[in-house]
């Protein structure tokens, strides 16, 4: 989360922070070993929210909206407190990201990791997004990459590369159901070529009679892209990845978003995501979150909400409840002590419902 004092207004904002795309997994080559989990990530976060306040130290009047240090009981919600029973101290003190939309690692830029270490990874993030103690923080999606099958998500995900044998292979109707009930396909795309294997793959779903899919799409390097990172914007219900990005490369978006769409929806076309551990291939996370909140781009408070959490909120299905109440029927409780009449009728009951199998007695105390 957040916490910004708007100068003009002198008002006090918080925003939620999704970030929509980080990858996590261990890295081995010989005898080096490097492990990127959540807590890793977490600790990159507590630098990036110091970096933040840096900026905002030294460049306050580029600020339209300017951080300030929150209260720790603004941070971390109550409720979650027994969730994260035994988490780490860092995860726990890390609270400028709310929740991570977590991916496996499977390389690092055109190096691929080899095929033991990636379904390693893929099984570590699963066990790091269902089970206690960060899962409460932490989405995943399917993983497909390389016609690969793994537990289904909260979406999945592809590489443009992917989509022509994928409607054909071992996910075909994992990757229907997602278009069908409206999930968010990912997807990342290295380069402008890219962008005809994507059309061709959409207009194969039309003619199979499918709804037009949910499309969050990730340019690796968005500088690459140069003026044509618009024609992503230009694909139907699609939403653009801040991953990759600079601010020239935004301001760019941002600004045909606003001449297209207009503006009241151009900022419900992007989306923050920080592409952990790549974070070297665009400008830095500070950098583009500190974009968010400058005079130059002079955003509204609910324009930055939906950037940087809320359009990825609003595509997810809701989470299911932690805590289900059941009412249990096949307990009896009595307080003081029983007469003799009174309990010989009791276990009478109770052997006519065992012998209809109505009720199976286990003992009467």
């Amino acid at each position: 989360m957040i916490v910004v004092e708007d100068i003009e207004a002198s008002e006090i904002h918080r925003f939620v922070v999704f970030d929509a795309s980080i990858q996590l997994g261990i890295v081995r080559a010989g005898t080096f070993i490097r492990t990127f989990d959540p807590d890793r990530a977490f600790s990159y976060y507590n630098m990036v929210d110091n970096q933040l306040h840096d900026f905002a130290a030294q460049y306050p009047g580029a600020f339209k909206y300017l951080p300030r240090r929150a209260y720790d009981y603004l941070k971390k919600p109550q409720l979650l407190s027994e969730f994260t029973h035994g988490a780490s101290d860092l995860s726990q003190s890390s609270w400028l990201v709310d929740f991570l939309m977590v991916n496996p690692l499977v390389g690092f830029g055109d190096t691929i990791l080899p095929k033991s270490q990636q379904e390693a990874n893929v099984e570590s993030v699963h066990r790091w997004a269902t089970l206690p103690p960060n899962s409460p923080r932490l989405y995943h999606l399917q993983d497909m990459r390389m016609n690969r099958r793994s537990p289904a998500g909260w979406g999945c995900m592809l590489n443009a590369s992917d989509l022509a044998l994928s409607i054909k292979g071992s996910n075909r109707k994992d990757i229907i159901d997602s278009v069908k009930s409206g999930k968010p396909i990912f997807i990342e795309l290295v380069s402008t070529d890219d962008l005809d294997s994507l059309v061709e793959w959409i207009i194969l779903l039309k003619d199979a009679g499918l709804p037009h899919p949910k499309l969050v799409l990730k340019a690796r390097s968005q500088k690459d892209w140069g003026k044509d990172i618009t024609r992503l914007l230009d694909i139907p219900n699609s939403i653009l990845l801040t991953a990759g990005a600079s601010i020239s490369s935004l301001a760019t978006i941002i600004r045909y978003m606003k001449k297209e769409q207009g503006d009241n929806l151009w900022s419900k076309r992007l989306m923050f995501a920080s592409s952990y551990p790549e974070t070297q291939i665009g400008d830095s996370v500070s950098e583009i979150l500190s974009y968010f909140l400058s005079r130059n781009l002079s955003a509204i408070p609910i324009e930055i909400q939906r950037i940087i959490g809320g359009n990825m909120l609003e595509i997810l299905s809701p989470r299911p409840p932690y805590l289900v109440y059941k009412e249990n029927n096949n307990s009896v409780m009595a307080e003081e002590n029983l007469g003799k009449a009174a309990l010989n009728e009791l276990v009478r009951i109770l052997q006519v419902l065992a012998a209809r199998n109505i009720l199976n007695i286990t003992s009467v105390d």
